[in-house]
């Protein structure tokens, strides 16, 4: 183990713009809650979200929509906004026991080069003894979100769940498309089961979690640990997976438009992630369309009201028929993003809370 890698991360200090931002979602989310539909109804917001989703989120929709998408952006300064979205609206850095930084690298595989990738592991409490730990995969379509970016999200995940978090820092599009981010994330799950006991990980009790992209991520380290032979988690947490990029889903129409998280951002983020349609066939970067999900890892499967809910809503249906166990959590009146949202939205860190209260239980419980 290179402990010669280690150093404690400081927090990053948001801009004052972030701070001003956040203290203004405060603000938003402080207004009753007539005053936060009319506001929903005052800003560019559509009929269907705001029949469909909480006021709170209505009225946080609104106040995005004056905000560039993404797409209209160039890859950095779109990294640049999605950073200070998550500073924003993350809860606010929980101290921790312990922090350390690790580089692990990462063998060539097929068309996935050589390299390295950052592993940021907290620790909440001090640990003796070999325990559960979690890894987690950030989200971001391929193309933004980064471990500093979520270095608040992964500190309260440890918080509330009690367990390290190892919060992987893989490689993105277009600087690296598919299927790099995939081969990263299996050699940092790989390097953090082979040095399970210097971190004081138990490997038979290590779950993979991940939002978005990397609720997809987590899926594949389920999926190619077991048809690899290597050591597969004990659990797999997927919140709102993007699965498949084969085929077309209803809910890319119903959800596309006016939910937070548009198809056309999707539509740029693929652009990125994929340099070859051919790829979407790779159970790497379309893990749904694996046959045999039997001999998986439990599963929380999280959906929310996004145009990537049917492939969450089929993979856990598809589990549950493969004989493995699935704890299913629908949001039907929250939006894509929510698992980053609970440091402001008190409607997501509830939702939060609940995902990471049946984790603890669950991964508790795996020995």
């Amino acid at each position: 183990m290179p402990w010669y890698n280690r150093r404690v991360p400081k927090p990053t200090t948001p801009s004052v713009q972030a701070r001003l931002e956040r203290a203004a979602a405060f603000g938003l989310m402080r207004l009753p809650v007539r005053a936060q539909l009319a506001l929903a109804r005052a800003l560019p917001t559509t009929p269907s979200a705001r029949a469909t989703l909480h006021a709170q989120f209505q009225a946080l929709l609104g106040v995005n929509a004056l905000r560039p998408p993404l797409q209209s952006q160039s890859v950095r300064a779109a990294r640049q906004a999605y950073r200070g979205l998550l500073h924003m609206l993350s809860p606010a850095p929980v101290p921790m026991a312990t922090s350390l930084d690790i580089q692990v690298p990462v063998p060539a595989s097929g068309s996935a080069p050589a390299g390295e990738v950052l592993v940021r592991v907290h620790y909440p409490l001090p640990v003796s003894a070999p325990g559960p730990a979690i890894v987690f995969f950030h989200g971001g379509g391929f193309t933004v979100g980064d471990v500093e970016g979520y270095d608040s999200v992964c500190r309260d995940i440890a918080a509330q769940t009690g367990f390290p978090v190892a919060s992987v820092d893989y490689r993105m599009g277009p600087e690296h498309p598919a299927p790099t981010s995939a081969e990263d994330c299996l050699a940092a799950w790989s390097y953090l089961v082979a040095n399970a006991k210097a971190l004081t990980f138990d490997p038979t009790r290590m779950a993979v979690m991940g939002d978005s992209a990397g609720g997809k991520l987590s899926a594949v380290v389920a999926q190619q640990t077991l048809a690899r032979g290597e050591t597969p988690p004990a659990l797999q947490v997927l919140v709102y997976p993007g699965l498949d990029l084969e085929n077309h889903y209803a809910s890319s129409d119903r959800f596309g438009v006016g939910f937070g998280l548009e198809q056309a951002t999707i539509d740029w983020f693929m652009a990125q992630y994929i340099d070859d349609s051919a790829k979407h066939r790779d159970t790497r970067v379309s893990p749904l369309l694996t046959e045999d999900l039997s001999g998986l890892a439990p599963a929380i499967v999280v959906v929310a009201s996004d145009p990537l809910r049917d492939e969450g809503v089929l993979y856990a249906e598809r589990l549950r028929a493969a004989g493995v166990p699935v704890v299913f959590l629908d949001y039907p009146h929250i939006i894509h993003g929510f698992f980053t949202m609970g440091g402001v939205v008190p409607v997501a860190a509830v939702a939060v809370a609940e995902v990471l209260g049946h984790t603890r239980s669950l991964l508790s419980g795996s020995a």
